[in-house]
């Protein structure tokens, strides 16, 4: 991010928050590429790419500020990947209740967040989940 600029102390607790987003990622990029196979109707398969390319997107945020505060790189660690279950009506409806979590997550380390870099990049986010709880509504009345 920025180099020469004075970095204040992350508390670990708030690393912690940062290595889950990641791990969190990690997981939904995986999700929404299992999700995009399932889908017939390819503007449906296309809507859904387009939040795993943003899911990625996200990873790389997340890794570059766990980086800018620690030095080291956050390994993902997957213990519960996200399955397709369901039949896809399903499948896109847990996908919306999920997104509505990432942002209160997301929210939660923007307002904790006083760097302004950091708090630039977690605005992004939360940008990009609220149009991701939009395009799942769509799709989910779509489906329906």
């Amino acid at each position: 991010m920025h180099q020469n600029i004075q970095k204040q102390p992350l508390h670990e607790q708030n690393i912690k928050l940062f290595q889950q987003g990641i791990d969190e990622q990690y997981k939904a990029i995986e999700y929404y590429g299992e999700l995009k196979k399932r889908m017939e109707d390819s503007e449906v398969s296309i809507l859904v790419e387009q939040i795993q390319k943003d899911k990625m997107k996200h990873l790389k945020i997340l890794q570059e500020i766990h980086r800018f505060y620690t030095g080291t790189t956050h390994q993902p660690l997957v213990h519960e990947p996200l399955i397709c279950k369901e039949n896809n009506m399903e499948e896109i409806e847990k996908s919306l209740f999920r997104e509505g979590e990432n942002l209160k997550f997301y929210r939660s380390i923007y307002f904790g967040s006083t760097y302004p870099p950091v708090r630039d990049r977690l605005y992004d986010i939360l940008s990009d989940i609220s149009q991701h709880t939009t395009c799942l509504t769509y799709l989910y009345a779509k489906i329906k």
